[in-house]
């Protein structure tokens, strides 16, 4: 569920969107911090999960917390909601945070994949606009990939901005995964994109609490010829 929030675009005002939608069966394959691309497994009803991550960027002039708390109300439906505090260089926390609803589409079983989506809600950054994201997650031992096409959805304009992003989990050892994803942005009607990796760990370090470190650059930028790297580690806690 995670990316979204690093690429919101600040200049937009107004969104008032209701939604109502039904879909069924729950879902299996599960991503984890501190991938950016989301997985197509709800949390499971009842249970909440609390993601905590810390960012550094590549020159550490930004530098920010972002808080994400999700619950499942249902075994086909999640409702979480992200807050962002910057602690470099202003300490600000963010005031409107992102609601997003992920729901169910299809459960992972023989060589069907595991479906789902997810549209996201920020009041007041996107004006007329909806955020949705559809997900794909495939199970294939020793290896669970995740796929993610999102798309930013102007109301009255259409389609804003495209977001892919593919994802690979490893199981090194036991309660240990290496992780590993590209994604790709093509934003607006400029045209302009950027293309970024990522490589990290996560670790399983009690039955409800995991550990991560990752690292991320850009692989591709066309205003910029030095790509460093930027960091990002945290938790993930479920009760």
């Amino acid at each position: 569920m995670k990316a979204m929030k690093l690429f919101k675009q600040r200049n937009y005002k107004i969104l008032n969107v209701f939604i109502s939608i039904i879909f069924s069966l729950p879902i299996t394959a599960h991503a984890a911090r501190p991938l950016f691309t989301d997985d197509a497994g709800p949390v499971g009803h009842n249970i909440t999960e609390l993601e905590l991550g810390y960012f550094i960027d590549e020159d550490y002039y930004y530098q920010w917390i972002e808080f994400f708390l999700n619950h499942g109300f249902s075994e086909r439906f999640d409702l979480g909601i992200i807050v962002t505090y910057e602690v470099k260089p202003y300490r600000e926390l963010d005031k409107f945070p992102d609601i997003i609803f992920k729901f169910a589409l299809l459960e992972e079983r023989n060589n069907i994949p595991a479906i789902s989506s997810t549209i996201e809600i920020n009041y007041p950054y996107f004006s007329n606009l909806l955020r949705y994201n559809l997900i794909v997650s495939k199970t294939l031992n020793p290896f669970i990939f995740h796929l993610n096409l999102d798309f930013l959805i102007g109301l009255r304009s259409g389609i804003d901005t495209r977001n892919f992003s593919f994802a690979a989990e490893y199981n090194i050892i036991e309660k240990c995964n290496l992780v590993a994803e590209v994604y790709d942005i093509l934003i607006g009607e400029a045209r302009w994109s950027y293309t970024k990796g990522q490589i990290g760990i996560n670790y399983q370090i009690l039955d409800k609490l995991a550990l991560d470190i990752g690292a991320y650059r850009f692989l591709k930028e066309p205003y910029f010829t030095y790509y460093g790297w930027s960091t990002t580690f945290g938790l993930t806690l479920n009760f």
